[in-house]
């Protein structure tokens, strides 16, 4: 599981990637002062998170928007690949002819631009499925 400072980036600006999340026992994401949790049902709760943030209350009055970022796991952004009505080994195929294909304007493999699979996985969502490419700072529509 990629936790590093560039996957945490890549995830913080994919705001469509996020507002797919619903958080589920054994999720990662990035909390409170930046740390990297796990989301533990019998920790976290109920808690219910829209647009990014955790939603809790003090009392009956106060209401705590916690700011979350959720990184997505490998077999997580596989579905997130899914296009309803194809089989998997349709969307893979075409995952891995994606990959072997000049990706933004360094024209580089995605391999020698991402560090990780789940990086990969992710521009391959992003561009595939969503209509964007990463420029080295944001996601931005092609």
């Amino acid at each position: 599981m990629d936790k590093s400072s560039g996957y945490i980036r890549l995830c913080t600006r994919a705001e469509e990637v996020q507002a797919q999340w619903i958080p589920a026992h054994g999720d990662f994401f990035v909390g409170k002062n930046g740390q990297i949790e796990c989301w533990i049902d019998a920790v976290h709760g109920k808690r219910q998170v829209q647009q990014g943030f955790g939603i809790s209350r003090k009392g009956e009055k106060v209401i705590c928007l916690t700011p979350y970022i959720w990184l997505p796991r490998l077999d997580q952004l596989m579905e997130l690949a899914q296009v309803p009505g194809r089989r998997f080994e349709n969307v893979s195929q075409e995952f891995f002819s994606w990959a072997k294909t000049g990706y933004g304007q360094e024209n580089e493999l995605p391999s020698k631009i991402f560090t990780s699979l789940e990086q990969v996985w992710l521009a391959f969502v992003m561009q595939c499925r969503l209509g964007k490419v990463w420029d080295g700072s944001s996601w931005k529509r092609v």
